[in-house]
């Protein structure tokens, strides 16, 4: 699909597809996700950026939970997780 596809069906600019395609401007805010995801015909979820939203803004309301995970990732417990001190 071009960019003139998918903006006509998103009504999201040209120019701004192509500067988040790019890095240029930062990941979209939910709405902005929202008609891209419509104008691709796929749920707002298959966007990674998405799903990690929804697992974040709660664990901020959650601070033992977060520090949990985070112990958890710290000592290799969490699937997939290797944190590096940095």
């Amino acid at each position: 699909m071009s960019y003139r596809d998918l903006e006509s069906r998103s009504l999201v600019p040209v120019g701004n597809l192509h500067d988040h395609v790019s890095g240029k401007r930062g990941v979209p805010g939910d709405e902005l996700l929202c008609r891209i995801a419509e104008g691709l015909r796929v749920e707002p979820s298959y966007f990674r950026e998405w799903r990690e939203r929804r697992i974040i803004e709660p664990l901020r309301e959650a601070p033992d939970l977060a520090l949990e995970l985070w112990r958890r990732a710290e000592d290799g417990r969490l699937p997939g997780s290797r944190l590096v001190d940095g």
